[in-house]
């Protein structure tokens, strides 16, 4: 029974202690033109719905399966994370009149809306890379589109996905010692109740 109770002490001290991985980022350069992202950065901490990698504008990036280079609101490219995340900005490449969002929701499906951000250009925004970011304390979904759709022709790509893990937060020095002492009192209570 000592044996489990230490365990447990250790591991609940190296859980209040533990560090935040570092910020993670994609530049979806390591794909295949036309195939379907889904889950290739799994390894990484996200996976991908309706999105495929592309060429378009000049560079890398990925558009939407269903509604190619001007996906809508109503049917945008999502990214799950493994883990929350705290913070997670993106790129999108030639944002024009039908503008760019980033939405970010608090559960993998459903969820409430955490933060939002969105960005205008004008024309069919030929050249207007312009990169938006949103944050909170638990993430586990974004979602990203075009904003809106004035029928002008413009499309988009998005390139450049950066993400952090939900900042843990590390208890006072005061606080650990505090558990470690309750820790202790367990485990003397545990040795007494077993040698009666």
């Amino acid at each position: 029974m000592n044996r489990s109770l230490t365990s447990l002490a250790v591991a609940g001290l190296l859980a209040l202690t533990a560090k935040p991985a570092s910020a993670q980022f994609i530049d979806f350069n390591d794909g295949t033109t036309n195939a379907s992202v889904g889950a290739f950065y799994a390894g990484s901490g996200v996976t991908f719905s309706d999105a495929t990698w592309d060429n378009a504008f000049g560079c890398c990036g990925v558009r939407s399966t269903s509604s190619a280079y001007q996906p809508q609101p109503g049917s945008p490219i999502i990214a799950v994370f493994s883990y929350a995340v705290g913070f997670a900005s993106l790129l999108g490449e030639d944002v024009g009149n039908n503008g760019m969002v980033l939405s970010a929701y608090d559960a993998a499906i459903g969820g409430s809306l955490v933060d939002q951000a969105s960005v205008f250009g004008s024309g069919i925004g030929v050249g207007n890379n312009q990169t938006l970011s949103v944050s909170g304390a638990n993430i586990w979904r974004i979602e990203f589109s075009q904003a809106t759709n004035t029928g002008s022709g413009d499309g988009m790509v998005f390139d450049d996905l950066r993400y952090e893990r939900a900042a843990v937060v590390t208890p006072e020095p005061a606080s650990v010692a505090l558990l470690a002492t309750g820790l202790v009192g367990v485990a003397g209570f545990a040795r007494r109740r077993k040698a009666a």
